[in-house]
């Protein structure tokens, strides 16, 4: 896996873990868990996918409800709406439906998987532990842009006349033609990853290189994307698709703007109002692991049992 990839999920182990949580941990060569120390009646919250598939995953739903456990899945991604032709598309509503309850990304993720499960609960931004503070001061004039570039593909032809950093690993086969406004960096360590952002524009942005293999950039009418977190925690606004899940959000809390395609940005930006107050807070909020606490709060208190 990329440097990365675990953030979002370390960081939601340990907000947990902070407000009395055991951890339950993977025996990823072996592919098991040791049930040993649950007990009937105990809240379990998984967090999906595993990456150990989907078959894994649902025998792993039938061992904890024979334990006695509650279950809860926290959806990360859900592949069967990212890839065409998922084939373990069936397996994948059958691991959803055996939880007592979902934790989905927004409402409209929610709406997707009502007839699937109707106890739900919504996290709306995932948290991103750093203990780095950034201050926003003006109104950025150049992009970052941080996260898995194999749903990147316009990096390949970006021709913008607005500076932008790329922070991740360039897949095997690309190769990038010199461009004086693109630098590329190599992944950095995700704790210490806000503080190289300081001062710019965070681009949320996926396409799909190959539309009839990925679905990566409708997904985004669903999700709540980490690399949204990740640039709230860095204090900076960001650019989001228009018809992404988040825009709302985004505009009216007035911490960035809202496009329909990359060629809009040199104009929106000279137009951009933010309200780096509502930034400000946000961002200690993510840092401090406001929304994962609130959320497991409220799932214990409706449940009854820890």
């Amino acid at each position: 896996m990329p440097i990365g990839a675990d953030k979002a999920k370390e960081d939601f182990a340990k907000i947990a873990e902070n407000i009395g949580f055991g951890i339950l941990k993977i025996n990823r060569a072996e592919k098991t868990v040791d049930l040993s120390v649950i007990k009937p009646g105990d809240l379990l919250v998984h967090q999906y996918p595993s990456y150990l598939g989907d078959q894994w995953e649902l025998n792993f739903q039938k061992e904890l409800k024979k334990v006695g456990s509650r279950t809860v899945i926290l959806i990360h991604d859900f592949e069967t709406f990212r890839i065409h032709d998922y084939k373990s598309k069936k397996i994948a509503f059958q691991v959803l439906s055996t939880a007592d309850y979902l934790i989905t990304h927004n409402k409209k993720m929610t709406n997707r998987l009502f007839r699937i499960n109707q106890n739900i609960f919504q996290i709306e931004l995932f948290d991103y532990l750093s203990p780095e503070k950034n201050k926003t001061t003006k109104i950025p004039t150049s992009l970052v842009y941080a996260g898995s570039l194999s749903k990147s593909s316009w990096i390949k032809n970006y021709s913008l006349k607005i500076p932008i950093d790329i922070f991740g690993r360039l897949p095997k086969k690309w190769s990038l033609e010199k461009n004086d406004y693109l630098v590329l960096h190599k992944p950095i360590i995700p704790d210490q990853l806000p503080i190289f952002l300081n001062n710019k524009w965070g681009l949320v942005w996926d396409e799909d290189q190959e539309k009839n293999k990925t679905n990566y950039q409708n997904y985004q009418k669903i999700n709540s994307p980490h690399k949204l977190s990740l640039y709230l925690a860095a204090n900076i606004p960001v650019i989001v698709w228009e018809k992404s899940a988040i825009t709302k959000f985004v505009l009216e809390n007035k911490i960035g703007i809202a496009i329909n395609n990359l060629a809009e940005i040199p104009d929106k930006i000279k137009k951009a109002e933010i309200d780096s107050d509502n930034l400000d807070n946000l961002s200690k909020k993510i840092r401090g692991g406001y929304f994962t606490e609130k959320l497991l709060r409220k799932i214990i208190s409706l449940d009854g049992c820890h």
